[in-house]
C-alpha cells in the first residue's frame, strides 16, 4: 500500500501542460484530472488539504511511528505478538538490521515515486536510468 498512496499524494502536484508555446490558451492540467486547471485556487485547496497531510502522515509519520516502534522492541523479535504485529518490517534480518525495510527500502520507493512524478513526461530512456541509479544506490 505504501508505494500506491504515496504515488497518489504525490500525483497532487503532477501537472501536464498541453501546449507549452501557449500556456494561456491551453494551460497546464493535473495529470490524474484534466478537468482540474493546475495553480487555481481549487487545485491549491486540493494541495494544502489533501496532499501536504497526506506528504507528512503517510510518507513520514507512518514509517518513523514504525521505525520507533521497531527500536523500543530491540531484543523482543523472537515473541510471537511482536513477530505477529511487526514481523512484516524485520523478518529475515538481523536484528541490527531492524530498520532496513523502514527506513531504507521505503526510502528507495520514495526517491522512485517522487522521480517518477516529476519525470513523467521524461523520455523512457531517462525513466529507466534513473529507476536504475535509485535500484544501485
Amino acid at each position: 500500500m505504501y508505494p500506491s498512496i504515496s504515488n497518489l499524494t504525490f500525483s497532487v502536484f503532477n501537472c501536464y501542460n498541453l501546449n507549452e508555446n501557449d500556456l494561456d490558451t491551453y494551460g497546464s492540467f493535473l495529470r490524474r484530472d484534466f478537468e482540474v486547471k493546475c495553480m487555481t485556487p481549487e487545485h491549491l485547496k486540493m494541495s494544502l488539504a489533501i496532499g501536504i497531510p497526506y506528504i507528512f502522515i503517510w510518507v513520514f509519520a507512518i514509517p518513523t511511528f514504525i521505525f520507533w516502534k521497531l527500536r523500543n522492541l530491540i531484543g523482543k523479535f523472537d515473541d510471537k505478538e511482536v513477530i505477529t504485529s511487526y514481523g512484516l518490517f524485520f523478518v529475515g534480518l538481523s536484528d541490527n538490521a531492524y530498520f532496513w525495510e523502514v527506513i531504507v527500502t521505503n526510502a528507495r520507493k520514495l526517491i522512485f515515486i517522487i522521480c517518477s512524478t516529476l519525470f513523467s513526461s521524461s523520455s523512457a530512456i531517462i525513466k529507466a536510468l534513473i529507476g536504475a541509479l535509485i535500484l544501485f544506490l
